[in-house]
C-alpha cells in the first residue's frame, strides 16, 4: 500500500485532482491500521476506539491547510496528531472528578517494556519534548514508532538511516527518556 500510496500522492500534488478520492480513501486504511497497531497496545478496558481516533486525526487533516511535501511528511503529521490526541485523552481522563465510575486506563507505549498509565504517558509527553528540544531526530522517530505506529524500515527510510543507526538512535532515546521519566 505505501507505493500505492506515493503514487497516488505525487500525482496528486502534480495537479490531478481525480485521484483525490483515491488517496483519501487509503489514507484513511492507513490511519486506522496505526490505529489499530496502538489499540492492541491497550489494556482491556481502555475506553478509546481505534475508529475514533481515526476520525478524530483524519478531520484535523482536512480541516488544516497542511502543506505536505510526501507520504513520509504525512505520516510523521499523522504520529504526531496521533499523540496529542492520546495526550489530550490522558488529560481529560485524569481532569475528571476522582471516584464514582472514573477507572484507570493503563497504556502500554512500550518504552523498555514498561506499560504506562496516564499521569506516565503525560510525563513521557513531556519528556519527549524535552527530548525534542535537544535531538529532535531521536523525539521524530520515538513518536512515530510508538504513536505512529510505523515499522523500523519505514522509519529508516524516512529518515535516511540505516537501521543500525535507527537502533542507536531508539536505545539512546530510550536510555534518555527513563532517566528523565525517574
Amino acid at each position: 500500500m505505501n507505493k500505492e500510496v506515493t503514487q497516488l500522492f505525487n500525482q496528486w500534488q502534480s495537479g490531478d485532482q481525480a485521484v483525490q478520492e483515491q488517496l483519501s480513501q487509503l489514507i484513511y486504511q492507513e490511519l486506522h491500521r496505526l490505529a489499530s497497531f496502538y489499540m492492541q497496545k491497550e489494556n482491556q478496558g481502555h475506553t478509546l476506539q481505534a475508529t475514533a481516533i481515526v476520525n478524530e486525526v483524519y478531520i484535523q487533516l482536512n480541516n488544516q491547510n497542511l502543506n505536505v511535501n510526501n507520504r513520509q511528511h504525512l505520516f510523521a503529521l499523522v504520529s504526531n496528531m496521533m499523540r496529542r490526541y492520546l495526550v489530550n485523552h490522558a488529560k481529560t481522563k485524569l481532569t475528571q472528578k476522582r471516584g464514582g465510575d472514573w477507572s484507570k486506563v493503563e497504556i502500554n507505549s512500550e518504552v523498555d517494556g514498561q506499560q504506562l498509565n496516564l499521569e506516565q504517558l503525560l510525563d513521557f509527553d513531556e519528556a519527549l519534548d524535552e527530548l525534542a528540544k535537544i535531538d529532535e531526530r531521536k523525539a521524530q522517530i520515538i513518536e512515530q514508532r510508538y504513536f505512529g505506529g510505523r515499522e523500523l524500515e519505514e522509519i529508516a527510510i524516512a529518515f535516511d538511516i540505516s537501521e543500525s543507526t535507527l537502533h542507536r538512535d531508539i536505545k539512546m532515546a530510550k536510555i534518555w527518556l527513563m532517566e528523565k521519566m525517574s
